[in-house]
């Protein structure tokens, strides 16, 4: 595997590990239900250009600390941006 890979795939289980807990915390059941079925649909190994990936490890890697750092976040905008970087690497894909 590469290195690319490696830290996006990281990046990716720590922001969604935050995420999920973050929406446990809230107990917001329609956020909850919309996070579980994004959840369907992330790529965890999308076969992309490593430049690609890297960009969205740094995305992932901020919206981490803006979830760490915020009590009160928008974890609706969190779920929206994992939904779209997946829709975006599905377009993106190689094969």
């Amino acid at each position: 595997m590469n290195n690319s890979l490696t830290q996006y795939q990281k990046s990716l289980n720590r922001f969604m590990t935050k995420l999920e807990k973050s929406l446990n915390d809230s107990q917001d059941e329609e956020l909850i239900f919309y996070f579980n079925n994004v959840k369907k649909h992330i790529l965890e190994q999308p076969d992309v250009k490593p430049n690609i990936l890297n960009f969205y490890a740094k995305v992932f890697d901020e919206e981490y600390e803006f979830l760490k750092i915020d009590k009160i976040n928008d974890l609706e905008s969190s779920i929206n941006i994992l939904a779209s970087i997946s829709s975006k690497l599905k377009s993106l894909e190689i094969n």
